[in-house]
């Protein structure tokens, strides 16, 4: 039987035989924390942050790995969600937790290092902009504190994401003093040679140099992309490896890479307002057209449309991230031309405003129900709901059932999603989706389906129907994404996970 996919692109990889090594930029890392200075980790999403937090956690004695839940709400929580973090390695500790204010984070972070020093790997910040500078306040003014009271082993602060956290805290608020305490370190994409060794340690013979070549030219290193088509080729042969990887068009059009959550992120982010982010959309369509931009990260545009990934340094002037970037971004380009024609014309009738092609979203207030039945129309229940996890036989043909419903379901032994839309406007509107459902196999094989889900003028369920073979399958395993979608606008995922047996 085939090995196992080794190329992981859906979640932060802790085996270190799959990692894409960053020695350099660890070791400056650890120098920073031996110094007992903070350090800012800025990248656009999904090029590796989380993975580089746990090779720094790997390196370092005394870390904590933080990621804030979305629904922290107070300082307080925070100082409470950080003491149970320190608890294993400050065993003997009794935290005094006194109140929600600036003042009672700081007697925490001072009473604690007096125990161990630590140093703390925040995952982003929290959600809540208020409580994000209320953090980045309080550990500054902490810092100082250890520097005038000469501290020798105090906490230290490692924070990964996408804010410019000098620029963030002055937005907040520009009165007092910005976050200019941490060592800005900017993850870049990776060099050739480190994908050919990465590639070759974990696709061995199957990837050829042509290969390799051809997925550095189009990814330039990208550690998701990279991943990701590396995942979705292993299960073919070298020749038909090569065959797949002959234009760029056809390998974006191939393995849905436009579809990815990383690209849609990236495209939503520049869209989301086009009225704000006019200055983005002006440049960005100068780089793409060839103009030479001097690089500045001093310039806010610049600097946004790199830290959202869409632009590197190249010789000290702008460029495209990647050739799959610049495809897909020119692409998104020619559509947005076509709507704001369309939009131009409607404008001429007082249809509504341009930005709702791409940001508004009507009124909805419902559920996504999903259903299985084999090929007797028996009912197939999940062994597994929480996971989302069915068992399957082989040989036989499945029916998944989804439907989208203003109905409330009467029962949950099925998987549900509650789905609210609420623009704030009255009333709920009849809605449009579109619905796009994705297969993958765990020796790399495809399969894709697309259904448009009419306007619901009434209450009734409409359901999609699409079907699942297992027959003629040499997997162990089958999974199903289901991509819901307004107009343009993707609205959520759901994941299925079939278990062939």
């Amino acid at each position: 039987m085939e090995k196992q996919n080794p190329f992981v692109f859906t979640h932060p990889i802790q085996d270190s035989s799959k990692i894409m090594t960053r020695n350099e930029q660890l070791e400056k890392v650890i120098g920073c924390l031996k110094k007992n200075q903070y350090v800012s980790i800025l990248a656009p999403l999904q090029t590796g942050k989380t993975t580089f937090l746990m090779q720094v956690h790997k390196a370092m004695k005394e870390c904590v790995y933080i990621d804030f839940e979305n629904n922290i709400q107070s300082l307080k929580e925070v100082v409470l969600d950080l003491a149970q973090k320190v608890k294993p390695l400050c065993q003997d500790a009794n935290f005094k937790l006194k109140g929600d204010s600036h003042s009672n984070f700081i007697s925490f972070l001072k009473d604690s290092s007096k125990i161990k020093g630590i140093v703390f790997l925040i995952d982003e910040l929290l959600s809540s902009r208020e409580l994000a500078f209320q953090f980045l306040s309080s550990i500054r003014a902490y810092y100082n504190e250890c520097c005038f009271e000469n501290i020798r082993n105090p906490h230290r602060f490692v924070i990964a994401g996408t804010n410019d956290l000098v620029e963030f805290t002055s937005e907040m608020n520009p009165r007092i003093s910005p976050f200019n305490i941490a060592i800005e370190l900017h993850i870049e994409d990776l060099k050739f040679d480190n994908i050919n060794n990465f590639i070759k340690e974990l696709g061995g013979s199957k990837f050829s140099e042509k290969a390799i070549s051809r997925i550095f030219k189009y990814t330039q290193g990208h550690p998701f992309l990279t991943q990701y088509i590396c995942h979705h080729l292993y299960g073919f042969s070298e020749s038909k490896i090569d065959e797949k990887l002959k234009t760029l068009e056809s390998c974006i059009s191939e393995f849905k890479v436009e579809d990815t959550v990383n690209i849609r992120n990236m495209i939503d982010q520049i869209w989301r307002n086009p009225k704000e982010n006019n200055d983005q959309i002006n440049l960005l369509r100068a780089i793409l057209n060839g103009e030479e931009i001097p690089f500045s990260k001093s310039h806010r545009a610049i600097r946004n449309l790199y830290l959202n990934g869409c632009i590197i340094e190249k010789i000290g002037k702008c460029s495209i991230r990647n050739p799959i970037y610049e495809f897909i971004l020119k692409k998104n380009y020619e559509i947005h031309g076509k709507l704001k024609k369309s939009y131009e014309k409607e404008r001429s009738r007082g249809k509504r405003d341009f930005d709702d092609y791409f940001r508004k979203l009507k009124n909805f207030d419902g559920w996504i129900m999903l259903a299985l039945f084999d090929n007797n129309n028996d009912k197939i229940y999940s062994e597994d709901l929480k996971n989302r996890q069915y068992f399957l036989k082989k040989n036989k043909d499945y029916e998944l059932q989804i439907a989208i419903t203003k109905k409330e379901p009467q029962k949950q032994n099925e998987p549900v999603l509650s789905l609210l839309i609420n623009d704030g406007e009255e009333p709920l509107e009849p809605v449009e989706f579109g619905v796009r459902i994705e297969s993958f196999y765990d020796l790399g094989s495809y399969e894709e389906q697309s259904y448009s889900f009419p306007v619901d003028e009434t209450n009734l369920i409409q359901t999609y129907k699409f079907p699942i073979k297992t027959a003629d399958k040499t997997e162990d395993y089958i999974e199903v994404f289901i991509h819901i979608y307004q107009d343009v606008s993707l609205i959520t995922i759901m994941k299925l996970f079939f278990k062939i047996g």
